[in-house]
């Protein structure tokens, strides 16, 4: 069964969840061992799939079923338990990189043209089935059994007898349903579905290759691509599609390609690829990316981005209707920018094809995205932020493309990503390629397979000093991640064969990106922006890129006021007012970026003030710190109604004068009260400062958290009696390190011990809650001064 996979965290008072995870846990282990088989009635009710008929580019039909929710529970944990994990590297083979191997999938096409470049006298050979997953003979489905056993039971649940498919016509919701009897095929889209094509095609690859000594193979499950002589892979092709066929696989010749290697004979492979029904092609398609000759690589990439930019163009004129009606929906239109379009729908691509290809139809790519982004910040059609060919536009593409994390918008940064992108790529797939002995060392060194990789860490090297310097100014707390792409830089093509180094790779990119943040700083219109660009950068700024759980959204307005002050602009145009401040009790002038009403202290309008904003910030925290008590079913250890009173908790120290002036001096208050903690109760103490002009990034913070600690370690005697915990926080999100070391020992008190001895169930919650906190914070933080604006400059109907 699949009981003791993971530990799941729930209120251990409530009887009624602690049923509902027994009874979820017991139909499980049930599926999972097979114990509903002869029970058709039962059965039926965990198999039958919704049907979902998706349109594949040649106008037919590809058959998804969407497994019930049981089933597709029990599949994704038996795929993910250890007994599964540790028979798949036997049960798919070693040519299958798909399935089990980190970064496979990508790795194949790369693969695919390194072969050709180390062989350039060979071919490759792509194959296609006609539905393969769902052709499959049940008779092989089942065997797969005695190879992956603790899959045995599930699968003859499963596929043991027939299934029933339902599809319902949406255009007719009255109309009755169409069933049909499944009697053969795996699940497409199944957690299991991969695992079964592989395993059941590994014989038919072994015996494909047999007589064929020096013809290899790569894919993923039926995406298969075979390398060799022309004459070997006409007896590989024959042999392959004579095994298929007896498990019920049918190839299509008329979607397969021979593809030459630089020096082969092209009237070998003209002959052989009529002998196989094949078309003679300069290049295929291979998992999702083209690989042939210069020409039919940049050919495909044009079509491919055309096609995603196309997806950004829909997205903008979504964005441009919700801008004109005042829609809510701004809001998730960002969101989808960031994680559906941009850069999601072509990072894939720029890590497998050559950089100098994929960098053109990359820019092309971030205009579009910058497009979509001005149309979201309210940016007019006549405004000079729309000429691709102005200073400004350029600063905003840079600023798009940076990540929320070092003060741009993360969106978009196709160009940008595209060395890092391309060199971590090359580094996982060398060491593939020699591991699951797709080439020889000996006679295919990486020199040859991978020209390119010199040149690329070359370039990488002359970028990474300047980057780490800029990277430990702007976040000198984060020596691991220095230290990682340090590790990373080690790499040279005679060692690359080592190993992998994922954690250098992604430290090094994140380590460009601040060293672009740097830069971008250096070249700010003002000292004002600049202290704000440097103020975004750290968790706390991603508050417009994250996804969280907090019930209001931001207006459109509000989303507009962001995204125009992480380009650089006035926060609206209306706030150029320059002289003095309106409010009362201020006495400094209102600026022209805008800026001002960050540090600004009178009363504001419609009732905005930094009063205000602090109790924002504080609300925020208080809820999202009683989220994390919550998930970790730890209610008594979170936080208390009301403002505590620090001398009920701490003596005053002997001889402590009060300062001149000090008001309610007798009645000092914190913001937030945690009890039942080790080392005593915790006290959270807010403040929220304005990033400095002309000082270094976050020195606002920590004069603020400084100030913090003296004002309460002067008067108190804390001696173990209670702990301060100050969270200081800068107007443009950033915290101070040591505020964000407190939250970090307050959720380690929520799952208790050392995280030496938490399960990976405990390491998720708290990287959870830890995320929550954070960018919950950020959110309530620039909602609220974005609202400011918004009140005083009056014109939130004008937008």
């Amino acid at each position: 069964g699949v009981a003791g996979q993971r530990q799941y965290k729930r209120n251990p008072g409530s009887v009624t969840s602690a049923q509902i995870l027994q009874g979820i846990t017991a139909i499980v282990n049930d599926i999972a061992t097979g114990t509903f088989c002869d029970d058709d009635e039962v059965r039926g009710l965990l198999t039958t799939l919704r049907g979902v008929a998706l349109r594949k580019p040649n106008g037919k039909a590809r058959p998804i079923g969407i497994t019930p929710i049981f089933t597709k529970i029990t599949a994704m944990l038996l795929m993910r338990s250890e007994a599964v994990g540790a028979l798949i590297a036997k049960a798919t083979g070693p040519t299958d990189l798909g399935i089990a191997v980190k970064g496979g999938v990508e790795a194949v096409p790369t693969l695919a043209a390194a072969s050709l470049k180390a062989n350039p006298k060979a071919c490759l050979l792509t194959t296609d089935a006609v539905n393969a997953f769902n052709s499959i003979h049940t008779s092989a489905i089942l065997a797969c059994g005695s190879i992956i056993k603790p899959l045995r039971p599930f699968l003859c649940f499963l596929y043991g007898k027939p299934i029933t498919a339902v599809y319902h016509d949406p255009a007719q919701p009255r109309a009755d349903p169409l069933v049909i009897p499944v009697r053969r095929g795996t699940i497409q889209g199944s957690a299991e579905g991969s695992l079964i094509c592989s395993t059941v095609l590994r014989d038919c690859v072994a015996a494909a290759l047999e007589n064929a000594p020096e013809a290899r193979c790569v894919g993923d499950a039926d995406d298969r691509t075979f390398l060799g002589p022309p004459s070997d892979l006409v007896k590989v092709l024959r042999t392959y599609a004579e095994e298929i066929g007896k498990r019920g696989i049918t190839l299509n010749p008329s979607k397969m390609s021979l593809v030459c290697g630089e020096q082969a004979d092209r009237a070998e492979a003209a002959q052989a690829a009529g002998e196989l029904g094949v078309a003679l092609a300069d290049g295929a398609v291979i998992c999702g990316a083209p690989v042939g000759t210069k020409d039919f690589v940049d050919g495909l990439l044009k079509e491919k981005f055309d096609t995603a930019i196309d997806t950004v163009n829909k997205v903008r004129l979504m964005a441009q209707h919700a801008v004109e009606t005042n829609h809510r929906s701004v809001e998730r239109i960002l969101q989808l920018t960031r994680h559906c379009v941009s850069p999601a729908l072509v990072m894939y691509l720029l890590g497998t094809t050559p950089t100098d290809l994929a960098l053109p139809h990359a820019r092309r790519f971030d205009d579009a995205v910058l497009q979509l982004v001005l149309t979201i910040a309210r940016v007019s059609a006549g405004d000079p932020l729309r000429d691709s060919t102005s200073p400004e536009y350029a600063r905003a593409l840079r600023l798009c493309g940076l990540g929320a994390a070092a003060g741009g918008l993360g969106v978009g940064g196709a160009a940008q990503f595209s060395l890092p992108r391309r060199v971590g790529h090359l580094a996982l797939v060398v060491s593939l390629a020699y591991k699951h002995d797709v080439l020889d060392l000996n006679t295919a060194p990486v020199s040859v397979a991978f020209p390119d990789l010199a040149q690329l860490l070359t370039a990488v090297r002359d970028r990474a000093g300047p980057a780490l310097q800029a990277h430990k100014d702007l976040f000198p707390e984060r020596e691991g991640e220095r230290a990682n792409a340090k590790a990373f830089l080690t790499i040279t093509p005679e060692n690359a064969a080592d190993g992998p180094r994922y954690k250098g790779c992604h430290a090094l990119n994140r380590i460009f990106r601040a060293a672009d943040a740097m830069d971008l700083a250096r070249s700010s219109p003002s000292e004002q922006h600049k202290a704000w660009l440097r103020s975004l950068m750290n968790e706390g700024g991603q508050h417009l890129t994250s996804s969280n759980n907090l019930l209001d959204g931001l207006s459109p307005q509000e989303v507009a006021v962001l995204v125009r002050q992480r380009l650089g602009l006035p926060p609206h145009p209306d706030a150029r007012t320059d002289g003095p401040c309106s409010r009362p009790n201020c006495k400094r002038n209102e600026t022209a970026a805008g800026y001002h009403y960050l540090s600004c202290r009178g009363p504001g309008v419609d009732g905005h003030s930094q009063q205000g904003r602090h109790a924002a910030v504080k609300a925020a925290l208080r809820a999202a710190l009683g989220r994390a008590a919550k998930r970790c079913g730890v209610l008594n250890k979170g936080p208390e109604r009301g403002e505590p009173r620090v001398g009920d908790f701490l003596p005053t120290r002997v001889g402590y004068v009060p300062p001149a002036g000090a008001d309610h001096d007798k009645d000092a208050r914190g913001d937030i009260l945690c009890r039942n903690l080790p080392h005593g109760p915790v006290i959270f103490d807010t403040v929220v400062s304005a990033p400095a002009e002309g000082k270094p990034p976050g020195s606002a913070a920590a004069t603020a958290y400084d100030a913090k600690v003296k004002k309460y370690t002067d008067r108190y005697d804390f001696r173990g009696r209670a702990q301060l915990f100050p969270i200081a926080i800068e107007a443009g999100g950033r915290w101070h390190p040591a505020s964000r070391g407190h939250v970090c020992t307050y959720l380690s008190y929520l799952l208790g011990g050392s995280s030496a001895n938490w399960t990976a169930s405990d390491k998720v919650t708290y990287n959870t809650c830890l995320r929550d906190v954070v960018e919950s914070v950020g959110r309530a933080l620039a909602s609220y001064q974005a609202s400011f604006v918004l009140a005083s400059v009056k014109a939130a109907g004008s937008w």
